[in-house]
């Protein structure tokens, strides 16, 4: 016998147990779009979604809405997938969700005020806590709509994540996210911290994939590199057109930096010659690196491969020993 899980039941009488089947749309403030909160399965955000569904545009309150089962695991669902369901909710129950309402204040909230698994009738009952009441009833500004139907079929949380973000910033154009708030949204790990390509394979990447191919939402990114150096943002483009010159405007800033290296780098190899004369001493480059010990000691190592990486030709000093030098780069 299937055996009824509860975990918590309404305390107040008068609870109105609502059965509608969900809308396609799912509505939520952007502030709540945008707040951080830690995700362990795919389940738990489209819980969420085909709960904020049920909620109607003229609601006064939440209710305690009903959901058969089958919408979140399917029809063929046995005893471990309703095991599986009743420890996604038992987290669910003590998740919180932090809102950063200004830059000194962010407040912290539960995510439901309670919840019944009910195996025998096969349905959920599940409402959202009263604190919330402000992110999803009677909104008129600074709030988001997306398709149900497109958001259940991504596949990863980070897909899911960067597709509620982008939504609540696509009636611009295009808007830049630092790392900083980025990783805060998507809580990622430390290790994409400390990697970017790491992050831009595994998140970026991949949910762009995901939400280009399953979605009909369309958007475009660039890497921020203030001086063209670390990455400290990301710019995400709702325009084509609008990346297409970005994309060209960055790939010219990439050949100007290229140009300016290679004068900088000419000036340091002909620096290194006339201090070499000058000491009397010759280059005498080591096999493993290329280089010579003076240009090691100096931290010339890299000025060869960047020269050779920018497709220009360094000037060719006037002695034969490092004119082969030289030559290699």
């Amino acid at each position: 016998m299937k055996q009824r899980i509860e975990l918590e039941r309404p305390v107040v009488s008068n609870a109105v147990v609502r059965t509608d089947s969900c809308n396609d749309l799912v509505v939520k403030s952007n502030a709540l779009i945008r707040s951080k909160w830690v995700i362990e399965s795919v389940w738990e955000p489209r819980l969420i979604a085909r709960l904020a569904a049920r909620v109607r545009p003229d609601d006064e309150d939440f209710k305690v809405y009903a959901m058969p089962i089958t919408e979140l695991v399917g029809k063929n669902a046995n005893g471990k997938v309703y095991k599986d369901l009743a420890r996604v909710i038992r987290n669910m129950m003590s998740r919180t969700i932090t809102i950063y309402e200004s830059d000194s204040r962010e407040v912290i909230y539960n995510v439901f005020s309670m919840c019944a698994i009910d195996s025998k009738r096969g349905i959920i009952e599940i409402c959202f806590h009263a604190n919330l009441k402000p992110h999803y009833l009677n909104l008129h500004k600074r709030f988001t709509k997306y398709s149900l139907e497109e958001f259940l079929q991504l596949p990863s949380i980070y897909s899911q994540r960067i597709y509620e973000i982008l939504k609540s910033w696509s009636d611009k154009i295009e808007v830049t996210i630092s790392l900083e708030d980025l990783y805060k949204y998507l809580d990622v790990p430390p290790s994409f911290k400390k990697d970017f390509n790491n992050f831009r394979m595994r998140v970026l990447e991949k949910a762009h994939d995901d939400i280009t191919s399953l979605t009909e939402f369309r958007f475009n990114w660039l890497p921020v590199r203030p001086g063209l150096r670390k990455v400290t943002a990301i710019q995400f483009i709702f325009n084509q057109d609008l990346f297409d010159k970005r994309q060209s405007d960055a790939v010219s800033a990439e050949k100007e930096r290229a140009i300016k290296e290679h004068s900088a780098n000419q000036k340091a190899v002909i620096q290194c010659r006339d201090k070499l004369m000058k000491s009397g001493k010759t280059c005498s480059p080591k096999k493993s690196s290329g280089v010579c010990k003076f240009c090691v000691e100096r931290k010339m190592n890299n000025i060869f491969l960047r020269l050779s990486d920018t497709g220009l030709e360094s000037e060719k000093p006037p002695i034969d020993r490092e004119a082969e030098l030289l030559s290699r780069g």
